[in-house]
């Protein structure tokens, strides 16, 4: 029976590790943290921290100066500033304490008001070399300027999720048209109104997984005519507002997610487009939550079964959107194990494979996430430490300590697992031949929308009045501006602006997690308004002071008495501007946290519930 207090990993091995870059101000005790979590390195070197000199950041990765927006040409995305190939080295974060309130599925934890999470978790995902991370649910009445701008300091991008987990705020579980509530409209406005501003948001997902929404044997076209409306209204709303000229308002690609059933089905459905007078219809980039090659003793691609035959798939598609596995890194007991405390590390070959131009996964796919960040307690049926056994509680590829933490009255703290060490070796991998915008061209086969299927009926076929009939809201005049320590930024060199400037060291200098985007557009305005009026009546104030003097010795060179004081009352403008806002309840109570795990044909993995 292994000791109850599992080895970590030496500190000769992290002061081999590269600090946080000096770009991102962090706590000491987060700095401490990414230290003291390394201790005792276990014995097979390819799970153990890398060198300071293996751990140079790729020549994608930018941790000073502003990030450029990602672009998209074909089926890949670009640097918008170098115009290099970007590829995508992502991370699935959500980081859910062990206990407590935060011990919920699809909570915003990206927020002022959790500022020591992130805070905490962002050196770790720097030291994987991380350049993408994905966010399953965001509440757009909050603040996310100290979180994104961290992120971009990090040099890290973000793909937002539309929805979240409500009844009102996802693809319901109803059959079409019924499964997409109007309240779910509003909701993916807001948050486009509230994540465009920033130059490190990637892409806008539309859903996660609604495919398994359904009642068995009913097949993807129950609800997925309701994910492929959403998504073409957010489309057209972010179009309309870009085509509006709003300053600092820039076109996202609006994607989605799905899980790996159906395969073929659904991916043609999205890229497809049944009436040829509305191009929203398409998504501009698809996602697909995938868990094939579960078989740990395969070393090379060729071995990697599973990975074949999705890479076969999408050859087949001859697919014009870029591609993401949003999700994967499937477990199974033929992982090693490391020590006698972790059961099962992944060793991330999958990953390596997506970066390397030698196969042909790099044609097909424009990178990946990797599931996920820390393993969730609520997965795991046995006591602590819990990842000394084989589970579904595995897939986190740190976890949080102590037992009991729930980053409310207690803080925890982030310990890697020998697969983090693995992944951070796959995403330092160099990626050569990398494709420059301006010599890239779509293969010929590869520029059309896709056919759609013959038994996915047309979005004209349903009756979607009750959403249609609901307003939009209405485009932001310009995009709110940022609190003073985050200003909104020309960056010469590239053209584009950038939201997040000055320093990020400490809470005070961030807005409140209570300040929605608005409240500082709105603050911009008062204070120029008082600056105006205080101008205007100081120089008033001096114009009637000489004035009088200059009377006042008129009057005693003419024998006459000083004139009458006069008064200058100096009123403040009503403002003419009404803004209206509309608003509903998003916060509801949350949908059931008993994780479910689903077998896949091509795997004998276990592939997690989907997150909204």
């Amino acid at each position: 029976m292994a000791d109850s207090t599992p080895r970590r990993f030496t500190e000769a091995v992290a002061a081999d590790a590269a600090q946080p870059d000096d770009t991102l101000s962090t706590s000491s005790s987060s700095t401490s943290t990414l230290t003291s979590s390394l201790h005792d390195a276990p014995s097979t070197d390819y799970y153990s921290s890398m060198s300071q000199q293996q751990l140079q950041p790729q020549p994608q990765r930018r941790s000073s100066g502003p990030l450029p927006p990602i672009e998209l040409k074909g089926y890949k995305f670009f640097d918008s500033l170098t115009g290099a190939e970007f590829v995508v080295r992502g991370m699935d974060y959500y980081p859910r304490p062990n206990v407590g309130p935060l011990n919920h599925n699809s909570l915003d934890l990206y927020t002022e008001a959790h500022r020591h999470i992130w805070e905490r978790d962002i050196p770790f995902l720097q030291q994987l070399n991380v350049n993408a991370i994905r966010l399953y649910a965001v509440d757009p009445d909050q603040n996310h300027d100290a979180f994104m701008c961290a992120l971009q300091h990090a040099g890290i991008y973000v793909i937002v999720a539309l929805a979240r987990d409500c009844p009102t705020c996802a693809v319901t579980r109803q059959s079409s048209p019924d499964c997409y509530p109007p309240e779910l409209k509003l909701q993916g406005q807001r948050v486009i109104q509230a994540f465009a501003k920033y130059s490190n948001t990637l892409a806008f997902s539309a859903g996660n997984e609604v495919n398994h929404f359904t009642p068995v044997g009913a097949g993807g076209q129950w609800n997925a005519p309701c994910q492929k409306k959403f998504l073409r209204d957010m489309r057209e709303y972010l179009s309309s507002c870009v085509a509006a000229a709003v300053p600092g308002l820039r076109s996202i690609p609006i994607g989605l997610v799905s899980a790996d059933d159906e395969r073929e089905a659904l991916a043609l459905y999205y890229n497809c487009q049944d009436d040829p007078n509305d191009p929203y219809q398409r998504a501009e980039w698809y996602g697909l939550n995938a868990y094939v090659f579960c078989d740990g003793k395969a070393q090379t691609y060729d071995d990697a079964l599973g990975f074949q035959l999705l890479d076969a798939s999408f050859e087949s598609y001859h697919y014009s959107i870029p591609v993401l596995l949003t999700e994967f890194g499937c477990l199974s007991e033929t992982f090693p194990d490391v020590g006698d405390d972790y059961k099962s590390q992944r060793n991330f070959l999958q990953a390596q494979w997506l970066l390397d131009q030698g196969n042909t996964l790099r044609r097909h796919f424009a990178g990946g996430f990797v599931f996920e960040y820390s393993l969730e307690r609520e997965n795991a049926n046995q006591p602590f430490p819990y990842f000394q056994t084989h589970g579904p509680q595995n897939y986190g590829i740190g976890y949080f300590a102590p037992d009991r933490c729930d980053d409310v009255n207690v803080t925890c703290t982030y310990h890697p697992t020998p697969s983090f060490y693995a992944l951070q070796r796959a995403y330092h991998v160099d990626i050569a031949n990398l494709t420059f915008q301006s010599d890239f061209e779509p293969e010929p086969n590869r520029q059309q929308a896709s056919t759609c299927p013959s038994d996915y009926p047309p979005l004209n076929a349903f009756d979607w009045s009750k959403v249609d009939d609901t307003p939009n809201l209405q485009c932001p005049q310009v995009v709110p501006q940022p609190h003073s320590s985050m200003r909104h930024q020309h960056h010469q060199d590239g053209g584009f602006h950038s939201f997040c400037f000055g320093s990020l060291s400490s809470s005070s200098s961030s807005p409140s997690s209570s300040s929605s985007p608005s409240f500082w557009f709105w603050e911009s305005w008062v204070a120029t308004a008082l600056l105006i009026v205080g101008i205007v009546g100081i120089s008033a104030l001096v114009l009637v002071a000489i004035w009088r003097r200059k009377n006042s010795w008129a009057g005693r060179a003419g024998g006459m008495d000083s004139p009458p004081t006069s008064t200058l009352v100096v009123r403040k403008p009503s403002s003419s501007h009404v803004t209206e806002v509309s608003s509903y309840n998003t916060m509801a109570s949350s949908a059931s946290d008993d994780d479910q795990y689903y077998s896949n044909d091509e795997t004998t993995g276990l592939i997690p519930k989907n997150r909204n």
